[in-house]
């Protein structure tokens, strides 16, 4: 983007405070300078001039520095277990949502059994009872942990860490890793990204900082090719990705102004939510106290 203009508003929000009658000069994307509105004008005779009047502002987009932005896209188009106060109220949307559609896999996003007057995890029997059979995942709203039925755990390969194939209940691996076990379509993904690109600039987020994998970095290449890429992406990869972009030559800051790669991500280990997170002493009525992903050798090789 290379284009310069002018854009200018009743009021902007610069410097902390808002200001009238001031005008920013653009340039490939980027605030070049700040002018009076009198010299905008004598410039707009040179330049695109955009002026919006009445009751609009100008403001500074965010930037979400940690956010999974496709796989965001992808659960909006997935059954949210959002805002239920019960297990049973679950159980029951379950048991409805599925015998009205077919799908190879049927997973649930965003539960959360605190909330639940039972205040307890569902259980692959119970998952059994209401999709008997066809494959269904529930995963929590911290995405650390999710609760599978027989159906969907026989899609498992066996020795799959933090699985318990009796209550069905998987912890760190599965949940984190759904895309990896559950390999969604390149359409399904590319979908996913345009619809969490459009959720996100309605709230004025223009820069993300993403977490995926080479193929979500493909993708969001070909989206950018076709100009349909309008957010900023700061695309960082999982930690298994090190040695094939250490073979490619690839590096942080690798990239265009709206598509550069970011870093690397591990994880030490696992979320309070889940009470996977790593503590000194154990969670209040159990001997648990969190599972370490990774050792102090681990983390200084990395």
């Amino acid at each position: 983007m290379t284009e310069r203009f002018i854009i200018t508003a009743e009021w902007t929000f610069l410097e902390g405070r808002f200001q009238k009658g001031i005008a920013l000069l653009v340039s490939g994307g980027r605030i070049e300078g700040v002018l009076d509105r009198s010299d905008a004008r004598f410039l707009g005779s040179y330049l695109p001039f955009l002026e919006y009047s009445g009751e609009y502002m100008l403001l500074p987009a965010f930037v979400d520095a940690h956010c999974h932005l496709h796989a965001y896209g992808i659960d909006l188009n997935r059954p949210s277990l959002e805002g239920f106060s019960s297990l049973r109220d679950v159980l029951e949307y379950i048991g409805n949502f599925v015998s009205e559609r077919e799908k190879k896999l049927y997973v649930f996003v965003d539960f959360d059994q605190s909330r639940w007057k039972e205040g307890r995890l569902p259980s692959r029997q119970e998952l059994d009872r209401v999709a008997p059979n066809r494959p269904v995942i529930l995963r929590r709203v911290c995405g650390h942990v999710a609760v599978g039925n027989s159906r969907a755990l026989e899609l498992l390969p066996e020795g799959v860490d933090g699985v318990d194939r009796d209550t069905g209940v998987m912890v760190e691996d599965v949940p984190l890793n759904l895309e990896r076990y559950f390999p969604p379509d390149e359409r399904e993904i590319e979908e996913g990204i345009l619809r969490g690109q459009r959720e996100y600039m309605k709230l004025g987020v223009a820069s993300v900082h993403e977490f995926g994998s080479p193929r979500t970095f493909r993708i969001y290449r070909k989206l950018e090719r076709e100009g349909k890429l309008n957010l900023r992406v700061y695309h960082s990869f999982y930690r298994r990705y090190l040695g094939a972009l250490a073979e490619a030559g690839l590096s942080t800051g690798f990239g265009s102004t709206h598509l550069r790669i970011g870093g690397i991500k591990a994880f030490a280990d696992g979320s309070v939510g889940a009470r996977t997170a790593a503590f000194f002493e154990p969670y209040e009525g159990t001997d648990a106290s969190g599972i370490l992903l990774l050792n102090s050798e681990e983390i200084e090789e990395l």
